[in-house]
């Protein structure tokens, strides 16, 4: 039944002649738009989603993107977002490093905070998340010319006066060079980076 319900709201925008670009799917309540991937937006996919966020133009040459993960207001969800895409001259690829990222916020499976980097073939996937030291020094490639970068946090986050007084009082674990693990917490949050930085230069 679930299945011939989505069917049926597709069928609503079937006879439309919109062209979705980079996986996204006519919006069934407005058949002369696209409802888009993470990464994109415009009424046909095909442009950088509205917001904070810039085009960054990748050379030969390392260039440095950085976001403070304050720059824009939170969406429904609580989640403040920045979409930059890093675009390379036709035909050429884009490599990215890992340079740092918001261990201030740093969780498994990054759900408060972090960078989501998208630089698979399928555009509809989620991007590759990072929030840890752990990934530091991580390089992506991608043959595509375009990578959305969206840099996320809960807004809460911002607002230390929400957060209960323990919720900086984490441990986590450390490899030493012998290869067993030891505990370590942190004292000082304040001295945790609390932002993204890449590099990114095109192939």
């Amino acid at each position: 039944m679930f299945i011939e319900k989505i069917e049926r709201i597709l069928d609503v925008c079937k006879g439309a002649r919109t062209q979705c670009d980079n996986g996204g799917f006519v919006h069934p309540r407005n058949c002369s738009k696209c409802i888009c991937p993470s990464g994109y937006g415009g009424a046909l996919c095909n442009e950088r989603p509205a917001g904070c966020g810039t085009v960054q133009h990748a050379t030969r040459n390392w260039t440095i993107l950085e976001d403070k993960l304050n720059g824009s207001k939170a969406g429904p969800d609580g989640f403040i977002r920045c979409n930059y895409w890093i675009k390379a001259p036709p035909g050429k690829g884009i490599e990215v490093e890992v340079m740092e990222v918001p261990v201030k916020y740093g969780v498994d499976g990054c759900t408060y905070a972090g960078v989501e980097i998208k630089t698979h073939p399928d555009p509809r996937r989620t991007g590759y998340r990072f929030c840890t030291n752990s990934f530091v020094g991580t390089k992506l490639m991608s043959n595509a010319s375009t990578i959305p970068v969206i840099t996320f946090i809960l807004e809460d986050l911002l607002k230390p006066e929400l957060l209960p007084d323990d919720y900086f009082d984490q441990e986590y674990e450390e490899e030493n060079d012998d290869g067993s693990d030891e505990e370590h917490r942190d004292e000082d949050e304040n001295q945790l980076p609390s932002g993204v930085k890449l590099k990114y230069r095109h192939l």
